[in-house]
């Protein structure tokens, strides 16, 4: 099988929880957003931002994601453990990349378009990343598309926050054997 093949077919999500501890160099971070904004684009848009958090600012994230949390829940109907997740969970990561859709001005190209082109540059992050055996968790998670965590980018309503994609260094090999329900014969009709 080839390179790209095996790479597809080995990339894992592998959870913040099971991250070692060990950080992952600013330069290898750097080489995983240079592979992303080679994803495909209608009209050249480049329709993505990126926010990278490590050390310190993991904390600051977490803080936000636990402000957007208590502010979209009545007081009395906070989940202490799921707070306490949200605020501590950045911390087990190396870096965090959150992964904005900034809206072009181009109103020939449709909005789901450019949401597409950013999925792509994260598929992008994600396939680098385990070929350079980082270990990589895609969340999307339902406070990061709200006012309240939006706030914290000065995004726009036509802006559309793709989620936070948690790197970081495993014990085990992150190449872990996949399992899928069909084949792609299945999932495929000829004409």
């Amino acid at each position: 099988m080839n390179p790209i093949s095996l790479n597809i077919r080995n990339r894992r999500s592998t959870k913040p929880e099971e991250f070692n501890g060990d950080t992952i160099s600013n330069d290898l971070i750097l080489h995983l957003l240079e592979n992303a904004i080679w994803a495909p684009t209608h009209g050249r848009t480049e329709p993505w931002q990126f926010y990278v958090y490590s050390g310190v600012s993991l904390r600051i994230l977490g803080n936000q994601l636990a402000s957007a949390y208590k502010s979209g829940v009545e007081e009395s109907m906070i989940d202490v453990h799921q707070l306490q997740k949200y605020q501590e969970r950045p911390g087990l990561a190396s870096h965090i990349i959150g992964v904005v859709m900034i809206r072009g001005e181009n109103v020939k190209i449709p909005a789901h378009e450019e949401l597409l082109a950013c999925a792509c540059a994260v598929q992008n992050i994600l396939l680098t990343a385990t070929s350079t055996n980082i270990a990589s968790y895609w969340s999307t998670g339902p406070l990061i598309n709200t006012e309240s965590f939006k706030n914290n980018f000065n995004l726009r309503s036509e802006d559309h926050f793709l989620g936070l994609i948690y790197l970081g260094k495993i014990n085990d090999s992150i190449t872990k054997e996949g399992k899928r329900n069909h084949t792609s014969s299945d999932k495929t009709i000829f004409f």
